[in-house]
């Protein structure tokens, strides 16, 4: 009729904000009003706007729109409907996931709605309006319980991966009883399966690392006892005594520390030093302590030589006549050129 294809677009553009015509894409799913992208006009569908929301419908969806969504009123009518499909979509994403979680939630009607546009979308929201409200609560609520809920589970795994190096069978039924709450998706079970879990780990955990610190310092005190009898490093000054001992991480600040006052204050503990961490401490303090020992030794003889040993198995009284010969006979050898370490 002599129209530029300017015009034309411009026209349907104009029909689709009045919400005269319908735009659906390629795939038949349809656009929201006023979002025709210029450049998929030519593959966009139209049709006209058939259907007529009454009076009481419009309240009723207006009324579902601000109960279950907090959205605003318009005018525009379809237009309220993005903001709270997206919502209730979040919502329904919250109240269900992967295990312990609950099964996610069924969102067909969503997915329906999705589909439509204009007064057919309002339409189906108006006559889907107890199953939406009833989804809105339910969703609500079951996300409301994951998120209390949540939390405890997460400080629960937290735990028990802590404790994965104490060897007990207390450890090895709570761990069973934390497979059982994932495989069957007991999440918000009641009671609450969680919390007793969550005591019994901490309580372990507790005994094992208050355990553990009197392990570390009863190996402290005789690496210090061990020292203090040391007559090289007697003879060394405080500043050479804390350097050599900083060295080997034996002052005092250098000690593991542990706070087993709650839950939270474990958990910090343990993120800073776990269970098999500290264990390697305790073993290693001896060791540390005599590397101090000999340190001090080679302060206090700059000529000091260190003479290895030699090693043997020793099965009969003359196996170890034959060694302590052995033995003597090479510190005999080594003495006469200066004072040894062995």
């Amino acid at each position: 009729y002599g129209w530029s294809q300017d015009a034309v677009d411009a026209a349907l553009q104009a029909l689709v904000n009045a919400k005269i015509l319908l735009a659906y894409n390629e795939r038949k799913q349809a656009l929201p009003n006023s979002i025709v992208d210029r450049k998929q006009i030519a593959k966009t569908y139209y049709k006209t706007e058939q259907i007529t929301i009454s009076a009481p419908q419009k309240i009723l969806f207006l009324k579902l729109m601000n109960q279950t969504g907090g959205i605003p009123i318009k005018d525009d009518l379809p237009g309220c409907v993005p903001q709270w499909l997206q919502q209730m979509t979040e919502l329904a994403r919250q109240a269900g996931g992967d295990a312990p979680l609950p099964e996610p939630v069924d969102t067909s009607v969503l997915r329906t709605l999705r589909d439509l546009s204009g007064n057919a979308l309002v339409l189906a929201i108006v006559e889907n309006a107890q199953i939406l409200e009833a989804s809105h609560k339910s969703w609500s609520q079951t996300a409301a319980n994951i998120a209390v809920r949540k939390p405890q589970f997460d400080t629960l795994l937290r735990l028990s991966h802590q404790a994965r190096t104490i060897q007990s069978s207390e450890i090895e039924e709570i761990q069973n009883q934390i497979q059982s709450i994932i495989a069957h998706r007991q999440l918000l079970l009641e009671p609450n399966p969680i919390e007793p879990l969550v005591q019994r780990l901490t309580q372990c955990l507790r005994e094992t690392l208050n355990a553990y610190h009197a392990d570390y310092q009863a190996a402290y005190r005789a690496g210090q006892e061990r020292l203090k009898s040391d007559q090289s490093f007697k003879t060394l000054t405080p500043d050479e005594k804390h350097a050599l001992l900083d060295e080997e991480k034996l002052t005092e600040s250098a000690q593991p520390a542990i706070d087993v006052q709650s839950t939270d204050t474990i958990l910090r503990s343990l993120d800073n030093m776990p269970l098999s961490q500290f264990a390697d401490r305790i073993d290693s303090l001896p060791a540390r302590f005599a590397r101090v020992s000999q340190k001090a030794a080679e302060h206090a003889e700059p000529e000091l030589r260190h003479v290895e040993i030699p090693h043997r198995v020793l099965k009969t009284p003359q196996d170890v006549e034959k060694y302590v010969q052995e033995l003597r006979d090479v510190l005999l050898a080594d003495i006469h050129d200066g004072p040894v370490l062995i």
